[in-house]
């Protein structure tokens, strides 16, 4: 920790150290404003999207007579929708866009897009 009196010697290990841990130190405070800010952004569109979301809401129940209960009948529907385009249909692990892409289950090898077959007419 900086001067030893027993040895009247100097320790600039410590003072390397320190200034080390003081760089790091800001470097994390930077960081942090900047998460900081970046949520503080999220929010406002969240809060943003909430809004445009309700006025949608309320103006197709008005207008269109829409209820509750069709509502959550086409978020259900979405919701598998959006699991059946991320998950594998054989093992029902996540996949990745890359193995949506390739076609493959990278877990069990499932073949994600099928072909069928076309019987010729002949």
């Amino acid at each position: 920790m900086g001067f030893d009196p027993v040895n009247f010697t100097w320790d600039y290990s410590d003072d390397r150290e320190y200034g080390s841990l003081q760089k790091e130190s800001r470097r994390l405070s930077r960081q942090n404003t900047i998460l900081l800010k970046t949520v503080e952004e999220l929010n406002s569109k969240m809060e943003k999207l909430s809004l445009v979301t309700t006025a949608m809401w309320q103006l197709l129940n008005q207008k269109v007579g829409l209820d509750e209960t069709d509502l959550i009948q086409q978020m259900t529907a979405l919701q598998g929708k959006q699991h059946d385009a991320t998950h594998c249909p054989q093992c029902e692990m996540t996949l990745s866009s890359r193995a949506r892409n390739r076609g493959q289950c990278v877990f069990c090898g499932e073949h994600l897009h099928k072909k069928k077959k076309v019987k010729s007419q002949n």
